[in-house]
């Protein structure tokens, strides 16, 4: 596994992350492994206690031990390969001096490779399921620690299905999904469901290109109407920007906030605070984007993030900034939702 960090997902890591999926393929891909591996049980989303460690100090411990697992599997690696050569090296320069002598240390060299791969695979190898459980485990407990959050659950096998989001209406063409981390609960007795996610869209010569990384969250509203509406916030620069719109029409568009619908006079459907509370919220420093798709009765949300919100670190320190960013987006972009849910 790279050191690097742990959801990316074309590549070899969430290389140890679920970063990004677009450009950087190979970070899911280790990551997404090990979270396959997590238990399949529904985790109880408790409030912090007074006794609780700070979450910051938790994962940053668990990255630390991490890394040294790392580290030891690595000199045992390195050990096991010194040796393999030694033998076969020192077989190869006897196997026209001393033939039953060279088979001897040629053998000995397989019997070397495989104790060590062996070893290292029962006993020394990282423990990247455990960092994932426990970091997100603290993560969620300070992220959903508000009052108005109930019952929330954590779901650490369950993975996102392409089903759910084909027809969100945001992005075209999404052919594979990457998840982790998925919460359900109530924030002011609503229904709500949020992970980690990436969507990809086919590209060219059988590769793919991420369409979104980041938060994606589904909420009811009770909204009755035909069509949807799409709002996108965008931060400077173009990330992640919908290219599903085609059938909707163009409402608002000051440069940074667009509102698409389904026809001009449709905007009066949306109460001005909601749309007022979704302007307010800065699309600033970890947050890259932010896009709403509104159906009648569902609101989806695209929170576009940086890979040091969306990944958890392996050689870097983490940061703990990201979790308090998102927890702030998280409840500003949920009470926006409660003006429509009347």
């Amino acid at each position: 596994m790279e050191e690097k960090e742990i959801i990316k997902e074309e590549s070899t890591e969430v290389s140890e992350e679920l970063a990004p999926i677009e450009e950087k393929p190979s970070e899911v891909t280790e990551q997404e492994s090990s979270i396959e591996e997590e238990i399949d049980k529904v985790v109880l989303v408790e409030k912090p206690g007074p006794d609780n460690r700070p979450y910051a100090e938790v994962v940053e411990e668990e990255r630390r031990v991490l890394m040294k697992q790392q580290k030891k599997s690595s000199r045992l690696s390195t050990v096991s390969i010194i040796l393999v050569l030694a033998l076969s090296l020192a077989g190869v320069f006897l196997i026209n001096v001393i033939p039953i002598v060279s088979y001897v240390l040629m053998g000995l060299a397989i019997v070397v490779l495989i104790t060590f791969s062996i070893l290292i695979k029962r006993y020394f190898r990282p423990d990247y399921q455990r960092y994932i459980s426990v970091a997100s485990k603290a993560l969620n407990e300070f992220c959903f620690a508000d009052g108005r959050f109930k019952e929330v659950k954590a779901f650490p096998s369950d993975k996102l299905e392409l089903a759910e989001i084909a027809n969100d209406g945001a992005y075209a063409n999404i052919s594979r999904t990457a998840s982790r981390n998925i919460v359900e609960g109530l924030f002011e007795d609503k229904g709500f469901k949020v992970c980690e996610a990436a969507f990809f869209q086919p590209a060219e010569k059988n590769k793919e290109k991420t369409m979104f990384l980041g938060k994606y969250l589904t909420a009811v509203n009770s909204l009755h109407f035909e069509g949807r509406f799409v709002i996108v916030s965008k931060g400077d620069e173009d990330t992640d920007i919908p290219d599903g719109l085609g059938d909707l029409v163009q409402l608002e568009n000051d440069g940074k906030f667009f509102i698409y619908g389904p026809e001009e006079k449709a905007l009066s459907l949306l109460d001005k605070k909601f749309i007022k509370a979704i302007k307010n919220i800065n699309v600033k420093s970890h947050l890259l984007n932010l896009t709403l798709v509104i159906w009648a009765g569902k609101t989806i949300v695209y929170m576009s993030y940086d890979d040091d919100t969306i990944t958890l670190p392996f050689q870097q320190p983490y940061k703990p900034d990201t979790a308090v960013q998102y927890r702030d987006n998280l409840i500003e972009v949920l009470t926006a939702i409660e003006m429509i849910n009347k």
